[in-house]
């Protein structure tokens, strides 16, 4: 309920009040993360929704559409065949945990989710993922994370789920992972993180297989 509360109130903050743009918006919130309209692997979102000149909210609700359709066909591909991939490759990936962080994080990091999810990482371009991999390393320095496994892991989950993911009500584990008080060390709590992140990744793997298979 807060969520779809909070929705409403973003939604009306572009001017979106009608039933059906409203249920959109949520939806969009939903598929791409609650802050996909200031999130940079959608600048299309954001685009849209502060342009002025178009007042009428069911053609700016079509407008969204049009753009999601074409953000899934290139990204998540024909009955979520290249998301699927990418959840499964996510299974078999094991990150060295004894890497230190050097001067080429960056450059690991992106070929990892190049490797990983290579349809969404064309969608992008360089200069996204560039910035989204800078976005993640800052959190987790925020949050006192040193290690490369738990700052891939952020960056991983911002990549996957959106930029807000350590304030988004619809994964409020990862903020609680990240600042669990009965965890002293960060990086432990990193740790623990990359482990729930894989479980959720597991289980959305389990939930599209079953959705693929009702297509």
């Amino acid at each position: 309920r807060r969520v779809i509360r909070i929705g409403i109130e973003r939604a009306a903050k572009y001017g979106l009040t009608n039933r059906g743009p409203v249920r959109f918006y949520i939806e969009l919130m939903i598929s791409l993360g609650s802050e996909f309209d200031t999130d940079p692997q959608y600048p299309w979102a954001g685009d849209i929704l502060r342009y002025q000149d178009l007042a009428d909210q069911a053609v700016r609700a079509d407008r969204l559409f049009d753009q999601l359709c074409h953000y899934m066909d290139n990204v998540a591909g024909p009955k979520f065949k290249h998301t699927l991939g990418a959840l499964r490759k996510v299974q078999s990936v094991t990150l060295n945990t004894a890497q230190v962080p050097g001067e080429d994080l960056e450059i690991r990091m992106i070929a990892r989710l190049e490797m990983i999810f290579p349809q969404k990482c064309s969608y992008l371009g360089e200069s996204t993922l560039r910035e989204i991999v800078r976005r993640g390393i800052e959190l987790g320095t925020s949050y006192g994370v040193t290690s490369e496994l738990g700052l891939a892991t952020i960056v991983g989950l911002m990549f996957g789920v959106g930029h807000g993911v350590a304030r988004d009500l619809l994964y409020p584990w990862v903020a609680a992972t990240l600042s669990d008080p009965r965890v002293e060390d960060p990086n432990a709590r990193a740790d623990r993180l990359y482990r729930k992140a894989r479980v959720y990744c597991e289980r959305m793997l389990s939930h599209l297989e079953a959705e693929q298979k009702n297509v």
